[in-house]
């Protein structure tokens, strides 16, 4: 990547305020055809009021602690990147990813369910 690019991303993430933090890279960029490609445990449906249901959508579910490697920077990640991240994180990574996504209230993704759980 040119550092004329960097430079313009670096922007970016300190204009929208997502700059790197200990968890994990300022901006994740996700280069794939989820839809058909990536299964449905490593997807997020956000489901709307019932009211409007145009407004369902799915989301690719990225890890928000990543392994050092994929940290600082532009993270790219593609289909095989995603399954792999998640089939390879260490269960105390997992619960620490579990911990960040209760915290904040954002949805856990089926492949992050825990043992027993019956939306996994």
């Amino acid at each position: 990547m040119n550092d004329d690019l960097a430079d313009r991303l670096d922007t970016v993430e300190r204009r929208a305020g997502i700059a790197d933090t200990d968890d994990g890279p300022g901006l994740n960029m996700f280069i794939g055809r989820f839809s058909t490609d990536l299964p449905e445990r490593y997807r997020i449906v956000t489901e709307p009021p019932e009211e409007d249901p145009i407004d369902r959508h799915t989301t690719v579910a990225i890890p928000k602690i990543l392994p050092p490697s994929y940290r600082g920077g532009v993270t790219v990640l593609d289909d095989d990147a995603i399954r792999e991240l998640w089939d390879t994180m260490p269960e105390d990574v997992r619960e620490r990813e579990r911990e960040y996504r209760r915290e904040h209230s954002e949805p856990i993704p089926p492949v992050l369910a825990e043992e027993g759980d019956e939306s996994e």
